[in-house]
C-alpha cells in the first residue's frame, strides 16, 4: 500500500489548557457539594474507609470509622485535576453524620428505606 502525506491542523487544546483546576469540597447540611472553577468540569469521587480486609472479607467491629473522600475535577481539554480530599468520622449508628447517635439516625434510615435519600424529600 502506498504512503500518503497527511497534513494536520488545528489545535491541540490539551497542551495548552493543561490541568483542570483542583474542586473545593463543600459540606451543607448532609450533602456534599463539589465545586471547580473550570468551565465544564464534572467530579469523579472516591471514598475509601478505615474498616480492615483480611482474606477478601471486611472485618465488621462495633466502632466509629473514618473516610476519607478523595475528588477529581476534568473537563473538556483538560487533564484530571490534583485530587481533593476530606476526612471525616462517622459514628458507629450515626447516619446523619452529626457527630451523635440519637432518634434522627432512625428517622434517616426510615428515610432512605422509603425515599432513597435521608432528608425524606421525593424525588
Amino acid at each position: 500500500m502506498p504512503a500518503h502525506d497527511v497534513e494536520v491542523t488545528g489545535i491541540f487544546t490539551k497542551d495548552i489548557l493543561g490541568l483542570c483546576a483542583t474542586p473545593t469540597i463543600i459540606v451543607s447540611g448532609n450533602k456534599m457539594i463539589f465545586e471547580c472553577e473550570t468551565p465544564g468540569a464534572e467530579f469523579t469521587s472516591y471514598l475509601t474507609s478505615s474498616e480492615e480486609f483480611s482474606g477478601g472479607e471486611v472485618v465488621i467491629e462495633n466502632k466509629d470509622r473514618t473516610y476519607t473522600l478523595t475528588v477529581y475535577a476534568i473537563a473538556p481539554g483538560y487533564d484530571r485535576s490534583e485530587p481533593a480530599t476530606m476526612k471525616f468520622i462517622m459514628k458507629q449508628g450515626d447516619v446523619n453524620a452529626d457527630g451523635k447517635v440519637d432518634v434522627s439516625d432512625y428517622i434517616g434510615v426510615a428515610n432512605i428505606i422509603l425515599y432513597g435519600n435521608i432528608d425524606g424529600s421525593q424525588q
